[in-house]
């Protein structure tokens, strides 16, 4: 996931993976004509979505590039990505706006609000991630950091990190 991040992969991906980690090494080998999701075969949906793959073909089009379960389950993810909470509505009242409790929409979401990470943004996105499980909170912000690295330099990161140290070492 942080190679995907620093590469600049769709926070969609890199969510997914997040939330089903051993679909990224579900490779079984065959002599039949079909791929099956590992690293390389993933990257490859990535480089579709880059390349504004169509709704209408995602299914196709991913089914071919890492196989029909990944295909399906992460066509499945990106359903709830769409409906997720706004995270430009997420930065401006970092305290008014609800945090889901399903792990999927929590992984997706977090995604979402990392990829929006800057200086002048994470002081919303630390009181946000104060407000979800911990281990979500510790993904939001360290991806935000993957995503800006100058976001370091914050007050609202120092502050975090030090409340967190325990769960960060």
């Amino acid at each position: 996931c942080r190679w995907a991040i620093t590469n600049q992969l769709p926070a969609e991906i890199v969510s997914f993976i997040r939330f089903r980690p051993a679909l990224l090494f579900d490779f079984k080998a065959s002599t039949a004509m079909t791929n099956s999701p590992c690293p390389r075969t993933v990257h490859n949906i990535a480089k579709l979505m880059q390349a504004g793959v169509s709704k209408e073909l995602c299914y196709d089009a991913f089914t071919g590039a890492a196989g029909e379960g990944f295909a399906r389950e992460f066509i499945a993810f990106l359903e709830v990505y769409q409906h997720l909470p706004d995270p430009l509505a997420i930065l401006v009242h970092p305290d008014a706006v609800d945090v889901p409790e399903d792990p999927a929409t929590l992984y997706a979401l977090s995604g979402a609000l990392a990829k929006k990470a800057d200086k002048p943004s994470m002081s919303a996105i630390v009181k946000y991630a104060r407000r979800m499980p911990v281990e979500f909170s510790v993904l939001l912000v360290t991806d935000s950091v993957s995503n800006n690295p100058s976001v370091k330099e914050t007050k609202a990161f120092i502050e975090w990190s030090s409340r967190n140290a325990s769960v960060l070492m």
